[in-house]
């Protein structure tokens, strides 16, 4: 029997452009316990009936009219993170990311890469707890998908 190739959950991660030329994208440390990423794609529907009987039921067919992508994260607040994610939660422009399922090739690893809106964000803090944070971010525009090397 042969197992499931698995990678641990920290091995998803999110890179954010640091410009520079060439460009550099870091990690945001505050993602540190949770992580998600999504995909969709909306759909319009519409019924489909049956010409030679139209008393029957009918179906309900649907086409893709677009994709988009969202990524959660969250975790203990790192400081250095809020003047940086402050910014780019007010600014009306997006910022190139990278989010990476850092393994091996031959394991799986895959490289997402787009532009991303900084959606949401929050900070809370509970008595006798660490800060902890978690923000949204949401796609804008084409996220391509590539396999990486071993290494990242």
């Amino acid at each position: 029997m042969a197992g499931v190739k698995h990678a641990r959950g920290v091995k998803l991660v999110l890179k954010v452009s640091a410009g520079g030329n060439p460009e550099t994208f870091e990690a945001i440390c505050s993602i540190n316990a949770e992580r998600e990423l999504t995909f969709e794609a909306a759909t319009n529907d519409f019924n489909l009936p049956d010409c030679s009987d139209t008393d029957l039921l009918s179906w309900i067919v649907r086409e893709k009219v677009s994709l988009s992508s969202a990524f959660t994260g969250a975790g203990i607040l790192n400081l250095p993170d809020l003047p940086r994610m402050w910014a780019w939660l007010k600014s009306p422009d997006p910022v190139k990311c990278q989010i990476i399922m850092d393994v091996p090739a031959a394991d799986g690893g895959v490289l997402w890469e787009g532009f991303y809106h900084l959606s949401n964000f929050a900070v809370t803090g509970n008595v006798g707890e660490k800060a902890q944070t978690s923000m949204t971010l949401g796609s804008d525009g084409e996220i391509t998908m590539s396999v990486i090397q071993a290494g990242g």
